[in-house]
């Protein structure tokens, strides 16, 4: 067996919709499956690992000869170094015994459980599985057909991923450094570079949501994203839309609707079958159940100045949350109101850093990544303001530390962890 030279000692796949597509399976009367087309991308991943010296293993629920014949097929078989499946083994997963028979096959002592990356596409067996012996868990979000959406703190993935592609760079960026699985009773650890989740993690999860906004803190993201609107009869909700058609099962504006019809919308539903029933949030709930969990970034699409303000001092959320309005008005409002609320201004260049301290006393100002320049980062320093890069492309995440921004606003957390501890070490 091949002996890694990579701190990843190994990588154990699923195969079902991991690797092969399951809509694509060709049975015989056995129910064995003969043929399978593979995912976009994986054939060279797996490529990739074997030749960098990353033993593999496969850890799948099937009949005794389906991987073999699929893996065969695509001319994949010889890249794994042990088959571990529960017709063989004689059970299924997530029990251990499936896993330990693969991991005792590479040579893997129970230290190093916490460096073996585990990457399938069920919560219940695949992922809780992997956490229960301390694996790395990596959730491939491929397609809809199984539950995306955890039941139990067992189920809730280290890493999500979407494709090959970043399968391939959340891998790299583990092989530098693969951490285990953080113990619930140690500290959380934030990275030095603050990280803001725009509209929750709305990749994984139908943005504006309690779903959207856990899975960021399950990730270690110390901020949350979110869109305020006002309804007809003044409740503030989280919406990104005038209108909720895009992201419920109901229509019209926000401003027609009662905040009693907008509680009655499927909020999840439109995003992934397995968010069906998830809700749209009240704010007022909403920094009551996040505070002490993480900071809040609160993007005003429509409120009452003084009404927001006022709810903050509420819930004691007054320290915890930045602000930002599409409106040159509101925010000279909520300045006006409120100096001592943190405000976020939008700025391209050192004279928009040097306005946005004039105007709104600005604590943070958002920059695109190719708007960066030593100057504009001086003029911040300069003035104690604090730099926000705006980047959702997860290839340019190391452009993004390279600048040792204090804070950055991404979709994809995971990912930038990911790089972040890579560049850390």
């Amino acid at each position: 067996m091949a002996q890694s030279t990579l701190p990843l000692p190994a990588v154990l796949f699923d195969l079902g919709d991991t690797l092969m597509i399951e809509e694509t399976e060709e049975k015989d009367d056995t129910l064995t499956t003969q043929r399978a087309e593979l995912i976009p991308g994986v054939a060279d991943l797996l490529r990739e690992l074997h030749a960098q010296g990353v033993p593999l293993a496969l850890v799948a629920d099937s009949r005794p000869n389906t991987p073999p014949n699929v893996l065969r097929q695509h001319g994949l078989l010889d890249l794994f170094d042990y088959l571990s499946i529960s017709e063989v083994i004689g059970v299924s997963k997530p029990d251990p015994a499936i896993f330990i028979a693969a991991l005792d096959a590479l040579g893997i002592a129970p230290e190093d459980y916490g460096r073996v990356a585990m990457v399938g596409n069920h919560l219940e067996r695949d992922v809780a599985g992997a956490n229960r012996l301390g694996l790395v868990s990596i959730f491939f979000h491929w397609n809809e057909r199984r539950r995306t959406t955890p039941e139990s703190a067992d189920e809730i993935p280290n890493h999500t991923v979407h494709s090959a592609a970043e399968l391939r760079a959340l891998l790299a960026s583990l092989s530098a450094k693969s951490p285990g699985r953080q113990d619930a009773a140690s500290p959380r650890r934030f990275p030095p570079i603050g990280i803001v989740c725009h509209k929750g993690a709305n990749k994984v999860a139908p943005e504006n949501t309690y779903a959207a906004a856990q899975q960021c803190i399950d990730w270690g993201a110390g901020t949350v994203e979110i869109d305020v609107w006002t309804t007809r009869d003044g409740e503030m909700v989280l919406m990104h839309d005038a209108k909720v058609d895009r992201t419920t099962d109901g229509t019209g504006h926000v401003l027609a609707l009662t905040a009693a019809e907008i509680a009655t919308l499927d909020a999840g539903r439109w995003f992934s079958p397995g968010f069906a029933g998830e809700r749209v949030p009240r704010l007022a709930d909403f920094l009551r159940w996040i505070k002490g969990r993480a900071r809040v970034f609160i993007d005003v699409k429509f409120a009452h100045p003084q009404q927001l303000l006022d709810l903050l001092y509420a819930t004691e959320m007054q320290n915890d949350v930045f602000l930002w309005s599409g409106s040159d008005e509101l925010m000279g409002l909520f300045h006006e109101l409120d100096p001592s609320i943190a405000l976020k201004v939008n700025v391209s260049s050192p004279r928009g850093v040097a306005a946005a301290h004039k105007e709104l006393h600005a604590r943070i100002v958002e920059v695109s990544l190719k708007a960066m320049s030593d100057a504009l980062v001086q003029a911040c320093r300069n003035r104690g303001i604090k730099v926000m890069i705006y980047e959702k492309e997860p290839s340019n995440f190391a452009q993004v530390i390279a600048w040792q921004p204090d804070m950055v606003n991404l979709d994809h957390a995971d990912l930038f962890l990911a790089e972040l501890e890579c560049s850390n070490n």
